[in-house]
């Protein structure tokens, strides 16, 4: 398994923080274990979330039953429609995201799934970026802290699946899928950049809080746009801790390593996935959290 981020803050002052923001989080290389969505995983079919029923036994569409047996649990292959809405209740109050499956249909499809199986609800904002409304990057998302889940999604259910920056791109209030950092060698028809391309998503995913063009070239491709007044909830969310300390080298000088107190008190990602909530509420307990996710599609809104 292998941990997804967003870039460091300052990838060109920090080549090796970029190229190893991911491998080195547990231990393995990030280029190592990244597969493709499991066979059957791919048509389109339309369904609702099987009912458990008397049985105990885990639904299909149960988080681990679903990365595990993708083939059994419908929604894993569901067609996104062309527009779609999550709205996300938090600890520091709600917002919604606007999807658009034209903007990036491999991602378009892992956000309805994600969504449609709540898989971010409990999750926390492990990576908050932000010093001021002037001095702002991410915000980033998306493991449950449940461990067996969240490491099964990692291993199992990362795509290697890439598609071109849709305009507007990564500015203030554009959402995008973390993904792992791998040499760029010219073979990723979306990555322009020389240094690293982004490639291998899974469930982590960030908020552009400032205009992040410079991510453009390397091919974090946007899924959709938060709505107004959405972002005034995220500017909110708890940034005290700085930077996630598997991105914070020793000796560094990035602004947002320090957040709002001592050092590289992030969180570490490594212990996040190991060990999952326990850790976060006993270390990290100021975070804030999903509480919520639903789902609105196209039919339910005025475009």
């Amino acid at each position: 398994h292998h941990s997804t981020q967003a870039p460091p803050h300052n990838c060109e002052s920090h080549r090796r923080s970029c190229a190893m923001a991911t491998s080195r989080s547990r231990g393995f290389d990030a280029r190592r274990l990244i597969l493709p969505l499991a066979v059957g995983a791919v048509s389109a079919a339309a369904s609702s979330t099987p009912a458990v029923g008397a049985s105990l036994a885990p639904s299909p569409c149960d988080l681990l039953s679903a990365c595990k047996r993708p083939d059994r649990c419908l929604i894993m292959s569901e067609a996104p429609p062309g527009t779609f809405d999550v709205a996300f209740t938090t600890t520091a109050g709600s917002f919604t995201v606007r999807a658009f499956l034209s903007w990036a249909p491999p991602f378009v499809q892992r956000f309805w799934v994600l969504s449609q199986l709540k898989y971010m609800q409990e999750a926390r904002f492990f990576r908050v970026d932000k010093i001021s409304a002037e001095d702002a990057f991410v915000a980033q998302f998306g493991y449950r802290g449940e461990p067996l889940v969240d490491q099964c999604w990692d291993k199992l259910q990362t795509s290697n699946a890439t598609w071109s920056v849709h305009l507007p791109g990564n500015v203030r209030g554009t959402v995008a899928f973390a993904m792992d950092a791998v040499n760029s060698t010219g073979a990723n028809p979306n990555c322009t950049a020389a240094d690293y391309c982004a490639q291998g998503f899974s469930t982590n995913m960030f908020i552009n809080y400032a205009n992040n063009s410079r991510l453009n070239p390397h091919g974090f491709a946007i899924v959709g746009t938060v709505l107004e007044p959405g972002m005034e909830v995220v500017d909110r969310l708890y940034s005290g801790y700085g930077e996630v300390s598997d991105l914070c080298p020793s000796g560094g000088i990035d602004k947002f390593y320090k957040g709002l107190g001592p050092d590289c008190r992030g969180v570490n990602s490594t212990r996040l996935v190991l060990e999952g909530e326990s850790y976060i509420s006993r270390d990290k307990a100021l975070l804030d959290r999903i509480l919520g996710v639903n789902v609105k599609s196209a039919a339910e809104f005025v475009v």
